[in-house]
Order: structure tokens, then C-alpha cells, then sequence
């Protein structure tokens, strides 16, 4: 019984718990790390059947990872728009290659000087201008017109020490820029005086020295010196015999031409202009024909001088390279006068000391087979020839004083063309005993 006024006390002290339904967003556990669900079993305690409780909730300090962001969605007409910016960037890089393509070739006409307007102006160069500002005045001045390309050929090609001359230049706009730095490098002296000379073929090394010093060009001696002692770097070089008997090392390689030297030129230079000509005359397959026939190159050169002076033209020039290359067959000696002169007019009176044995190297009636050099410069058709011969049953020539030739296969035959002809030129002429001179068959190897 509970006493009157008072009022009636639980049974017991431990109040029973609210039911509290609380909203979970499962979106924002799954986000969350460290937090997963599970389903409560129908007969779990405070399960419902089905339902999804979440577990404890932990979170690891730091991280915490932010919610993905939503997919934005495609904007239509994207792909118009990359296709108009390629448009764009095409058309952009066409004009721009165009742009460069006409300053290249401005730049090119204006280098060389070339397809331009004739103009001509007195330009007066004033102290030591930098290019830049060279260029603008060339330019001012209308004589270029690409004054970026002016200053970066100026750049490349002038020394960093070079000084411009002061002065009044008469300058066109068809000169090259080259021709305009080297004016203004050399200011306005006279231009060096130049010379043209023709060595016709089967001049001697001292005829074309002695030419040479008539014209200003060097001396003979410094000629000579430079022929003898220089080396200019070409291989056929290394095929001359280093051979004490010979008068001249390069005489047979101062190839014949028209050339243009300036008075003065050094004779290192000069020589030089030879023996480009030369390298570029004498190919690879002139090389190879010279094997074929067994000759070396100065055997060929020397061939082709003694050719070069014995025939009166070039078809002549094969019928006499026949009778010497069937005299070396049959083991004869050449014996042609041209050697003898060779001697008498071009190493005698150019000697300091008689010096026989160097004249009996050179005496194709004294020594056997090729002489030991060249007697001249020959030509390419007297070159070709002594590689090149016709073939021919003759080992004896001779020209009379008419200027004709007879060709004879036995000595008898050319003694007696020799008796009709009086003065003549030839093989086995120029010794007045022609006794025991060999024939083909009757006793080889003793034309004396």
C-alpha cells in the first residue's frame, strides 16, 4: 500500500530508452572511408527484416576523400568548333610558309642581285658602321632591299677586325652582296689588272715560263721554282717518278688552255691553275684506259709529248702513236728527232752545266722504251692518241719539206723516202749513221 498523499514509485530505476528513427544518407557513408553497411537479419535484435543498418562509423584522420564530382554533360556542337580551329591553324601555317617561301626568294634575288631593277647611287661610307646600320643605309640608299638578310651575310662572312674605307662608291642594285663588302673592304684603289694568255699544246715548260714573266705575271724562276719544288695536293701528283734526271718535275702537266692570272700572281697560284686544268681533264677513265694498255701516267704523257710533236694533226697523231707503240712491241727504240731537239733547243741553254746523263734520259736514240719525262705540254687529242693508237703494219715516219708523211713498214722503204725528201722529221732521222737500224724481224732491238 502506498501511504495517502504520496505518489506511486516505479518498480524500477532504469528508464526504458526512447525509439528514436534516425535518417541515414547512404550516399554520404559509401563516400566516406573506413564505412560500409550491412543488413540485419529478420531475427536480429532490433531488426525489422531487410532492413540496412550501418555499422559503427570510423573515420581515419586525414582521410577523408571529397565526393566525385558529377559528369558534365557534352555540349553540342563541339566537333564544329575543333574543325573551324584546325581551319584556322591550316590556314595560318599556309600563309605563314607562303610568307617565308617570297622572303626566301626576295632574299635570294637581292643576295646574287639578280632580277632587280636597275639602280645606281653615289653611296658615301662614313666611319666603321655596324652592319645593321649598313644595311639601313643600303637600303635607304636603294640598293638592297632585304636589309635583315644584308646584315646576317655580313655577320657570317666579314672578321670580327675588318674595317670598312672611308668614301664616295658608285653602286648598282645588280651587285651581289659580296661584290658590295669586298668594295667597301677595299675601298676605292684601282681594281687589280688581270691577263689572259693562251698556251697553245706542246709548249715547253720554259716557253711558258718566259711567257709568263713577258705578261707580268711571276718570273720564269719563280715559275720554275714553284713547278719543281710546290705540291698542290693532287693524286695524280704522287704518279710522277721523283727521278733526278728529269729537267723539269711537271713538264707534260701544265695542261694547255686559256687561262686569266693577275699581274702580278703569285707563282704558287699560277701553277695551281695548270694543274686544276689538268685534274680536271685526265678522268678516271682515261686512268683506266692507261692500265688497259699498260702505261703509267707519266709513260702516257711523255708518249703523248714526243706524239704531240712529231704529227702535224690530229689524225696524224694516231697513225705515229701506231709506229711507236709497234716499235716498244718489237723491243726498238723510239728514235725520234723530237727528243733531240728537245735536248738541243730547250735543256742546253737552260742548263748551268752540260749533264749528259740527263740528256742521254731524254735521247730516244740513246735510251730505250718512253724517255724518262715528257718534252712538252701535250693536248688531249695527242693524250688520247698515245692510248688510243690505230693499228698499223709501220715503224718508220718521216715528213718531208712539204709537209707530207710516209709511213714505212722496213727500213729500206724509209731510207728511201728519206733520199726522195731531202730534210726530214721523223723516226731514225736524225742520226747521219742509220747503219744496222733495226727493222721488224731482222734485228730487233737495235734501232740505233
Amino acid at each position: 500500500m502506498v501511504p495517502s498523499g504520496q505518489q506511486p514509485v516505479p518498480t524500477s530505476s532504469v528508464s526504458q530508452p526512447r525509439n528514436f528513427q534516425v535518417r541515414i544518407n547512404e550516399e554520404d557513408y559509401a563516400a566516406s572511408p573506413g564505412v560500409t553497411f550491412r543488413t540485419a537479419s529478420a531475427g536480429a535484435p532490433g531488426g525489422s527484416g531487410g532492413g540496412r543498418v550501418p555499422p559503427a562509423r570510423t573515420v581515419e584522420s586525414g582521410t577523408s576523400r571529397p565526393p566525385e564530382k558529377k559528369r558534365k554533360r557534352k555540349k553540342r556542337g563541339g566537333g564544329v568548333l575543333r574543325f573551324f580551329e584546325a581551319l584556322i591553324i591550316a590556314g595560318a601555317l599556309v600563309a605563314c610558309s607562303i610568307f617565308l617561301s617570297i622572303f626566301a626568294l626576295q632574299s635570294m634575288s637581292d643576295f646574287l642581285g639578280m632580277n632587280k631593277e636597275e639602280h645606281t647611287a653615289s653611296f658615301t661610307l662614313k666611319g666603321n658602321p655596324t652592319m645593321k646600320e649598313l644595311a639601313a643605309q643600303l637600303e635607304q640608299a636603294g640598293i638592297i632591299t632585304q636589309p635583315l638578310t644584308f646584315q646576317i651575310y655580313g655577320a657570317l662572312t666579314r672578321k670580327e677586325d675588318e674595317k670598312f674605307e672611308e668614301g664616295t662608291y658608285e653602286l648598282s642594285s645588280k651587285m651581289a652582296y659580296s661584290q658590295l663588302l669586298e668594295k667597301f673592304s677595299r675601298g676605292n684603289k684601282a681594281e687589280k689588272e688581270t691577263v689572259r694568255i693562251t698556251f697553245p699544246e706542246g709548249r715547253t715548260i720554259v716557253q711558258i715560263a718566259e711567257e709568263l714573266e713577258k705578261n707580268g705575271v711571276c718570273t720564269a724562276e719563280e715559275f720554275y721554282e714553284a713547278a719543281d719544288t710546290g705540291s698542290y695536293g693532287y693524286e695524280f701528283e704522287d704518279s710522277i717518278p721523283d727521278n733526278p734526271l728529269r729537267f723539269h718535275r711537271l713538264e707534260g702537266y701544265i695542261f694547255p688552255d686559256t687561262y686569266d692570272f693577275y699581274v702580278p700572281e703569285p707563282a704558287e697560284s699560277v701553277v695551281a691553275k695548270f694543274l686544276k686544268a689538268f685534274n680536271a681533264n685526265v678522268t678516271q677513265d682515261l686512268y683506266l684506259a692507261m692500265e688497259h694498255r699498260g702505261l703509267t701516267l707519266d709513260q702516257t704523257i711523255a708518249l703523248a709529248s714526243v706524239i704531240q710533236k712529231e704529227a702535224g694533226d690530229v689524225e696524224l697523231m694516231y697513225d705515229v702513236s701506231s709506229v711507236f707503240h709497234n716499235r716498244l712491241t718489237a723491243g726498238m727504240r723510239l728514235e725520234s728527232d723530237a727528243t733531240s731537239d728537245y735536248i738541243k733547243n730547250q735543256m742546253m741553254p737552260n742548263l748551268s752545266s752540260p749533264d749528259q746523263s740527263m740528256f742521254d734520259a731524254y735521247d730516244t736514240y740513246v735510251c730505250d722504251g718512253i724517255p724518262v719525262g715528257p718534252i712538252n705540254n701535250p693536248g688531249m687529242n695527242a693524250i688520247n692518241a698515245a692510248i688510243d693508237p690505230v693499228e698499223t703494219p709501220y715503224y718508220f715516219f718521216l715528213s718531208d719539206q712539204k709537209g707530207e708523211y710516209h709511213f714505212s713498214e722496213t727500213l729500206a722503204q724509209h731510207q728511201a723516202f728519206m733520199t726522195d725528201a731531202g730534210d726530214a722529221h721523223g723516226t731514225a732521222t736524225g742520226h747521219d749513221d742509220l747503219e744496222g737500224a733495226g727493222t721488224p724481224g731482222e734485228v730487233p732491238g737495235e734501232a740505233q
